[in-house]
């Protein structure tokens, strides 16, 4: 049986509070809660470990940065179908705009794999991919930011979860989609029409 993504979790925010704080209900059988982070801003700064229902976060990738901003992945296993507080450290009071997402399935428990946040570069459309390493049913989430105004069209291989005008006089778009997995080996995800840089 697949993952499915409880569309109905979903919660999404643009905030500069420290810390930013919001309450997520997973779906009933849910397995992982995966929390994505695109910062606005020239420089900027590795938000610390958020918390799910006051237990830490893990981490899939660090702090990536490129012009105008940066991204973060993080994830949550065996969360509760009930309302928990996500709490997310921002010291640096950083323009954040957040994606809570979770994914649910009634057969099989989840486990990190792998992660792949080294990607950017200076083109319209910037190549990423991730290598599973189990040829099991999983779950694919990515993240991305550039500086400049035009946005997302598409991602390839994915399913939007949110792609936002942010700020900086508009000129500063973040991005976020998920794509569910059943082959191991490498998945392609591509941001289409993004001008530059994409991290």
């Amino acid at each position: 049986m697949a993952f499915t993504y409880n569309s109905g979790g979903k919660v999404t925010g643009n905030s500069s509070a420290s810390p930013i704080q919001f309450n997520y209900t997973a779906g009933s059988n849910s397995k992982l809660v995966v929390l994505t982070i695109c910062h606005i801003g020239a420089s900027p700064t590795a938000v610390g470990t958020p918390t799910y229902d006051s237990n830490n976060m893990s981490q899939v990738d660090q702090l990536r940065s490129s012009q105008e901003g940066g991204t973060e992945i993080w994830y949550y296993l065996s969360p509760v179908a009930e309302s928990k507080q996500i709490s997310i450290p921002n010291s640096a009071a950083d323009t954040i705009t957040y994606t809570c997402s979770d994914y649910t399935n009634a057969s099989y428990d989840a486990s990190y794999d792998t992660g792949n946040g080294a990607d950017n570069g200076d083109a319209a459309d910037v190549p990423a991919s991730v290598t599973s390493t189990e040829a099991l049913e999983g779950v694919c989430v990515t993240c991305m930011t550039h500086g400049e105004k035009d946005q997302f069209s598409s991602i390839t291989n994915g399913t939007s979860l949110h792609a936002t005008p942010s700020i900086d006089e508009g000129s500063v778009q973040s991005g976020a989609a998920y794509s569910i997995e059943s082959l191991a080996g490498s998945q392609a995800v591509t941001p289409l029409s993004a001008p530059l840089p994409v991290s």
